[in-house]
């Protein structure tokens, strides 16, 4: 593992190509390609409000490598080619097939048949490395059991920190990678992965390095993150300060001595730690250079919120208790929401105060939580959906809130989450089901159709010119994404 996997991913415009190893299907070398005949381009960039996904209709998206070169309005990039010298006047004509555009010699061109295109999507929370699930619990939970009275009987946390014990490193690298292929299949470019299922030195270290093992089999992005003080393990029930101590002075150098994470969460709320308690944990991570996340505020009001302001986190995550407070102070140290309405839905709570936030200035990050117990869901594109029908949020907010946003609460705006020149080229091409192309109602666009720029208001009022967004997320199915492009790289083709 490279020294760069920690350093702090907010610093970097472009990243250290070695910080993200990827083993890709095909190598794309330096030569151009291009997408073209895009029916709708959602950029989301990052500036504007979380409704401003700036859609820009009749597209092309250029690329060389895995770096974009133009984003923009297909009639446009001849003249924009001219301008750097890239074609003449006279020679390199694309023909019909490429709509009489002139483009660089031996570039390969793709068909988006009309479709909307928006960024990899980037899923910035989820526990992917586990063992067994928890189905007795879903039944638990159906007939009127809370989520602190399954853990106090022994499910929860607990349940899965024995069965994920009792596997293999690699066992749980053969499970995480067969979820992880069908998580890349939704059009998931970039995927956030936390241990906190061992709760003891090697047990930690030994989901840790699942990721670090599974980074190199897959085109998908993968960044880590420590959360050793997810719960108290039954062996330090009576000394919680022992196991912070383990925490501190055992598990936190051994992480950063291996260079397994690049952030250290803690779960802070009734049933897990103190903020004080965090606070400490939080600060030696720090200190070893390692970014603070965390689990706040989900089942009760604890000061989760203010403490990741406090200790400068760059995210705190559920949120569904957040006071006014914690709400003024993420605002003021400019921490990211990241919203997880999966869990919302499963645990039957009440949802983040997402409106709440958004006109309060944060920004509002939307994943899965993916994990046995809370959230046994890897679906992003229905989380998605969840959190416009639980959270109030618009189709466009949504889709910010599970791109640009999400790649914030990752440090990672600067390299994916939106389409635009000098990032990675992540992006998913979404078709409805039963044909390659765009929606035929009217709703869609298709060639020579298309939508303006979306509106930048964060009130409650539908976003301007957002119809193939609201179509995709409202008619919801179980995948839509018809291509995925990760690094320049086409790594699923629906065809």
């Amino acid at each position: 593992m490279p020294e760069t996997e920690l350093s702090d991913p907010r610093t970097a415009v472009e990243p250290d190509p070695e910080a993200e190893p990827r083993t890709q299907p095909k190598q794309n070398g330096e030569r151009y390609r291009l997408l073209r005949n895009i029916g709708a381009l959602a950029v989301c960039p990052m500036q504007g409000g979380q409704a401003h996904i700036h859609l820009i209709r009749n597209a092309a998206i250029l690329w060389k490598g895995d770096t974009i070169q133009y984003a923009g309005r297909e009639d446009g990039l001849s003249d924009w080619l001219l301008a750097r010298g890239m074609v003449n006047e006279n020679g390199n004509a694309g023909g019909a097939a490429n709509g009489g555009m002139r483009i660089p010699e031996q570039t390969e061109v793709f068909d988006a048949e009309g479709r909307l295109v928006i960024p990899g999507l980037v899923d910035c929370h989820t526990h992917l490395a586990f063992g067994g699930w928890r189905a007795d619990e879903f039944e638990m939970r159906s007939l009127g059991k809370s989520y602190e009275e399954i853990a106090a009987a022994g499910g929860g946390i607990l349940s899965t920190m024995k069965a994920t014990r009792q596997m293999t490193e690699d066992e749980l690298l053969d499970k995480s990678a067969s979820l992880l292929h069908r998580i890349q299949s939704l059009g998931v470019t970039t995927l956030e992965c936390k241990s906190g299922y061992g709760l003891a030195v090697e047990h930690e270290l030994k989901q840790l390095r699942v990721y670090r093992r599974l980074r190199e089999q897959t085109p998908v992005r993968i960044l880590t993150t420590f959360l050793g003080a997810h719960a108290i393990p039954p062996e330090y029930s009576s000394d919680r300060e022992g196991y912070i101590s383990l925490v501190i002075d055992e598990m936190l150098p051994q992480v950063a001595d291996e260079k397994l994470a690049v952030f250290c969460d803690v779960f802070v709320d009734a049933p897990a730690f103190t903020s004080a308690e965090a606070e400490k944990i939080l600060l030696a991570a720090k200190g070893l250079g390692l970014i603070p996340k965390i689990h706040a505020d989900q089942l009760t009001e604890c000061g989760g919120a203010e403490l990741a302001a406090r200790v400068g986190a760059i995210s705190a995550d559920h949120l569904e208790c957040i006071s006014k407070a914690g709400v003024r102070a993420m605002k003021e140290a400019g921490t990211v929401a990241v919203s997880l309405p999966l869990a919302t839905w499963y645990l039957r709570k009440n949802p983040i105060p997402a409106r709440s936030l958004i006109v309060a200035g944060v920004p509002v990050a939307v994943s899965t939580d993916f994990n046995p117990g809370s959230a046994p869901s890897y679906h992003l594109p229905l989380a998605m959906h969840l959190a416009c029908t639980l959270q109030h949020m618009s189709p466009s907010e949504v889709l910010k809130g599970a791109t640009i946003h999400a790649a914030a609460a990752l440090g990672m705006d600067g390299v994916t989450g939106s389409v635009e020149a000098g990032k990675k080229a992540d992006f998913v091409e979404i078709a409805e089901e039963g044909h390659a192309g765009g929606l035929r109602d009217g709703a869609w666009v298709g060639p020579g159709k298309g939508y303006g720029v979306s509106g930048t208001s964060v009130g409650p009022g539908p976003s301007e010119d957002a119809g193939p967004v609201n179509q995709w997320m409202y008619h919801f199915e179980p995948n839509s994404a018809f291509r995925v492009w990760a690094g320049g790289v086409c790594t699923v083709d629906s065809k």
